[in-house]
């Protein structure tokens, strides 16, 4: 297995990249929004609000902006989500224009049905509703708290995955680093889908051989809007009604 952290992909981010310069980056409830020279805007989950306990401050406010991609990847390790999910928004927007993946929806391009064994690991409201109106046997996993029969603890998760047929993982595993340890329990599934605006839609042969089949995340279609909705605290539902994203699919082969 090729194993996927964020410093993998980060170091994929070629020398004339990583020279580009950081015009903004916000840091809201839900997301980080960095917006690079050249490039446009990336977004990232913001997981320093949840459970995982709140960073009550960034100590590089106010000197990203002007500072290199470089700079921004230098710092990510082990400074924090705030810092590691700032530098895959920065890597999101400087590989905009390298996306492969075409518009659609993940659900019309993988089999779910009645009885369907699915697990997810990250609470995503809307594809939890879609499931269960499939009529699929869902288990979730979530670290944050929120109530729902649906989910399990975190010592069931290998037994459960190993066992599904279907298993969607929120690309903020990506920032938490629990992505290796996912994917490790998913041999046996006929997908397994990397979910949500947070994805690397650029990075599609990095997970070549990593146990994902599908990366389903998002384009940003309105750098200026995106960017106004993360500054006011909006999510990713209302970053697509708005219109700000487009969702991509893309094939991992």
């Amino acid at each position: 297995m090729l194993f996927i952290m964020l410093n993998t992909l980060l170091s994929c981010v070629s020398d004339a990249e990583s020279s580009r310069r950081i015009t903004k980056a916000v840091v809201s409830t839900a997301y980080c929004a960095v917006e690079v020279e050249g490039a446009g805007v990336g977004l990232c989950a913001n997981l320093s609000s949840g459970n995982n306990g709140f960073e009550c401050c960034f100590d590089r406010a106010g000197c990203l902006a002007g500072s290199t991609l470089k700079d921004l990847i230098a710092y990510n390790s082990g400074n924090g989500f705030v810092s590691r999910s700032l530098a895959l928004a920065a890597l999101n927007a400087v590989k905009a224009d390298q996306i492969k993946g075409s518009s659609g929806d993940i659900f019309e391009n993988i089999s779910i049905k009645k009885s369907t064994k699915v697990a997810m690991v990250g609470y995503i409201a809307p594809v939890v509703r879609l499931i269960v109106d499939m009529g699929a046997e869902l288990s979730i996993f979530e670290r944050r708290d929120i109530s729902s029969p649906l989910i399990h603890s975190p010592e069931e998760m290998p037994e459960i995955l190993l066992s599904s047929e279907v298993v969607i993982v929120s690309a903020t595993s990506i920032i938490n680093d629990t992505l290796e340890e996912i994917l490790g329990y998913t041999s046996g599934a006929e997908a397994v889908v990397l979910m949500g605006p947070s994805t690397p839609m650029a990075g599609g042969d990095i997970f070549a051989g990593s146990g994902v089949t599908w990366l389903a995340g998002a384009s940003v279609a309105d750098a200026s809007r995106a960017m106004e909705i993360v500054m006011e605290g909006g999510g990713t539902q209302a970053l697509y009604r708005a219109g700000a994203l487009n969702k991509i699919i893309q094939k991992v082969y």
